[in-house]
């Protein structure tokens, strides 16, 4: 159960349709209750809803006079918890001490047992603030259309009733864009984390309801959602909002989410499963890491729920979760690079407010995409011999972590400079120049020119993966002695990631690291 809930009663129970409700928060239930819980956007309205250490002790009272205070979305969702005859609702404004930092850990940390143990959650899917309500109501009369009678005489018109077709949108360009109007709440991370975790949803959309369910059987088509017009066999509420993921994770986030939990359940061979709940998670990420979110300090604890499910599911094959991905899947899982244009601000994210260390797909404000088709590892290219990270005081392995999260690799570098193709910062085209003049366009994380001047010096790092012939390397820049997490680790100093190359030729390759024979001890921060 959760540490908070608000407890609903009708206020005239002899009447099942009545809509007054009495709502009161209790805390640390003795008895295991049925409740709901609800998804929603925040917005302007719903810092006026919140629970606070100044207003906790009068909200747990019996008075029960916080309804007149509940924005509509949240009476709505209340009302329809009752009819679906549940006492129990959770609203995570109300049941979350907002301004208790201490509070707000433990309860993000339990976030997982809190959605996949309600009933069903609901989702006002189509409101882009609690103020707007559940149902989408239409200006009074605007559908109704009066037809002159068949019969004669003084008969009245026969009236109608029109409503639009719902739009189900596939899911190419066109489609994302359609989606992302229609449901704002997709668009969003806590949202994405709350709908898997859910063991099913029912979305209140513009025009109709949209069921979801983790148990696909009985309904109408293979992917678990049914709407209410019926004509959602070809259509998606997809993976959450413009752009997200593709195959996998992007058709069906919910199914393939409890199909990667499963994964290993039958044998299917020696390093299989560990591959197919590699894919699985990345996938996961990819649609993920496009989505929307207000504090880039919650972009951990947003997936953290999710996270801990697939750590509790794959514990022997994926070891230890740190910084967003895991130990088991280093070195495959420093393979990322933004979709889109990289837009991670005008400094480096160990600089700015700290989120995570640049090694890590956490660390931008983009939409990544994993190189998962290699082809070919060597696997003595590059070593990881150590990683030390810290989660913050309150928080577990899930949540939020400490600044100076850390890689220390034995690797591979040659030496370079970076050369910017374009005078505009946000539309620049990057080149690593190495031993020989061999030049080679990389993948940039954020946009550089920003803080890195051109003619510095930068890094190439073997990772051992090539993909149809070509190498994938990373790209790094040199901390020195005065930045911030600059500490010497031996010999190899400490470096930032600022980059990807996804397709070095064997040429490139032999001739940049032609004078380096041996691998050094660097850390990546």
């Amino acid at each position: 159960m959760p540490k908070r809930l608000l407890e609903l009663t009708r206020v005239n129970d002899s009447d099942p349709d009545s809509d007054e409700v009495s709502v009161r928060l209790v805390q640390d239930l003795e008895t295991k209750e049925p409740y709901v819980c609800l998804t929603h956007r925040w917005g302007p309205t719903t810092p006026g809803s919140r629970t606070l250490q100044a207003n906790l002790a009068e909200r747990l009272g019996e008075r029960g006079t916080l309804w007149e205070s509940l924005p509509k979305t949240f009476q709505e969702a209340a009302i329809v918890t009752l009819y679906l005859g549940v006492r129990y609702i959770w609203i995570d404004s109300l049941c979350i001490i907002q301004d208790s930092a201490e509070d707000w850990k433990q309860q993000s940390a339990l976030m997982c047992s809190i959605y996949n143990g309600a009933r069903l959650t609901i989702a006002a899917a189509w409101a882009d603030d609690c103020s707007r309500g559940l149902f989408r109501r239409p200006a009074p009369r605007s559908w109704e259309v009066a037809v002159p009678s068949a019969v004669g005489g003084d008969s009245p018109p026969r009236r109608y009733l029109f409503r639009r077709t719902p739009e189900h949108p596939v899911w190419d360009a066109k489609g994302a864009f359609m989606l992302q109007k229609e449901t704002p709440l997709l668009s969003r991370s806590w949202v994405f984390q709350e709908r898997l975790l859910s063991r099913r949803v029912v979305y209140f959309t513009r025009y109709e309801v949209v069921f979801e369910c983790g148990v696909e059987s009985g309904l109408t088509n293979d992917r678990g959602v049914k709407c209410q017009c019926g004509t959602n066999e070809f259509g998606h509420y997809g993976g959450g909002g413009l752009g997200s993921g593709e195959g996998g994770m992007g058709w069906r986030p919910k199914g393939d989410h409890l199909a990667a939990l499963q994964v290993g359940k039958e044998f299917k061979g020696p390093g299989s499963d560990f591959a197919e709940i590699s894919r699985y998670w990345h996938h996961m990420v990819s649609v993920y890491s496009g989505l929307d979110i207000t504090k880039a300090t919650d972009r951990l604890p947003a997936i953290g729920g999710i996270a801990r499910q697939y750590g509790d599911a794959h514990a022997e094959h994926l070891g230890r979760y740190i910084a967003g991905t895991w130990e088991n899947c280093l070195p495959h899982s420093l393979l990322w690079s933004c979709r889109g244009r990289p837009h991670g601000g005008d400094a480096p994210t160990h600089e700015a407010e700290y989120v995570g260390p640049t090694w890590s797909w956490i660390s931008v404000r983009d939409q990544v995409d994993f190189s998962t088709g290699v082809a070919r590892v060597y696997k003595d290219d590059l070593e990881i011999v150590g990683h030390h990270v810290h989660a913050e005081k309150g928080a577990d392995q899930y949540g939020a972590i400490l600044e100076g999260a850390a890689l220390d690799c034995k690797a591979y570098l040659a030496p370079g400079t970076l050369e910017i193709e374009a005078d505009d910062v946000d539309d620049a085209r990057y080149r690593f120049i190495g031993a020989g003049e061999c030049e080679q366009r990389f993948e940039p994380d954020r946009p550089l020119s920003r803080y890195v001047s051109l003619g510095s010096q930068i890094f190439c790092m073997k990772t051992g993966y090539v993909w149809d012939g070509k190498h994938l390397c990373l790209i790094l820049r040199r901390l020195e002695t005065g930045d911030k997490g600059g500490s010497e680790i031996g010999l190899g100093g400490t470096f930032e990631r600022i980059g990807l190359v996804k397709n070095a030729s064997k040429e490139n390759i032999g001739a940049w690291f032609a004078g380096t024979s041996e691998k050094r001890t660097i850390r990546l921060v």
